[in-house]
């Protein structure tokens, strides 16, 4: 029959990322990134002001997990100031110096491999975490602008898991604005739309700020100077 065609059920599509580990979509490119700023000695850039706000923003946490930590610098930095961290990213080999150089400095800072796009993977990571007793606080910045909406869902899945007993997720993430300003390997994002994915998975907006960015030197804006940032601090109950 010429005009037979065949469509792979959803469900083997399930299986089959399950057998193999899921899905890889944007790995390679991070992992050449990471690679290039390794190669090139290229230093992570500051996370201070990521810092700030997230330990600034109410009671000392027992534990922040970085989500999509990148290179971990927010990672390393929290556990330089004494507050227990981990971080996660499903490419090891971005975080894995700071890693090094929070085993030998004795911070407590933990790097752990996760694809968020695996939810097997994710809700095991989430299990594992929310064991630890006392406030946690959750950090996602510029995840769900980089990564697909199958990862955005298994992130309000694991906030969910991480934060029902109390704490907080600070979501940081580039705004669409209609201008075009473009920044490498970051698609901006609705926030209505994102709004209405964290009510959906049960998650209450409690701070709301927009920010003006410069864009890296790495950037493609051809009009503006600036592109608008998200920040936005959500409870679960």
């Amino acid at each position: 029959d010429p005009a037979y065609h065949f469509e792979t059920p959803e469900t083997t599509h399930r299986r089959l990322n399950g057998w193999f580990s899921g899905t890889r979509v944007g790995r390679d490119g991070w992992a050449r990134t990471w690679s290039r700023a390794h190669r090139e000695g290229i230093a992570a850039p500051p996370a201070d002001d990521v810092v700030d706000w997230v330990l600034g923003a109410g009671e000392t946490p027992a534990q922040v997990v970085d989500i999509g930590c990148g290179r971990g610098a927010a990672v390393h930095e929290i556990a330089g100031r004494g507050v227990p961290a981990v971080g996660l990213d499903f490419v090891p080999r971005g975080f894995a110096r700071l890693a090094t150089s929070a085993a030998e400095a004795g911070l407590p800072a933990t790097y752990r491999a996760c694809n968020l796009l695996e939810l097997r993977q994710a809700l095991a990571t989430a299990a594992v975490l929310a064991r630890v007793p006392g406030p946690r606080v959750v950090l996602a910045s510029h995840l769900v602008d980089t990564t697909t909406v199958v990862g955005r869902d298994h992130l309000w899945r694991m906030c969910d898991m991480l934060l029902r007993s109390g704490g907080r997720l600070h979501l940081e993430f580039q705004v669409d604005t209609g201008d075009d300003v473009r920044v490498k390997q970051q698609r901006p994002m609705k926030l209505r739309r994102i709004k209405r994915e964290i009510a959906a998975r049960g998650g209450r907006i409690v701070t709301q700020d927009l920010l003006d960015r410069e864009p890296p030197a790495e950037s493609d804006s051809s009009t503006g100077e600036h592109y608008r940032v998200a920040r936005l601090v959500v409870a679960w109950q």
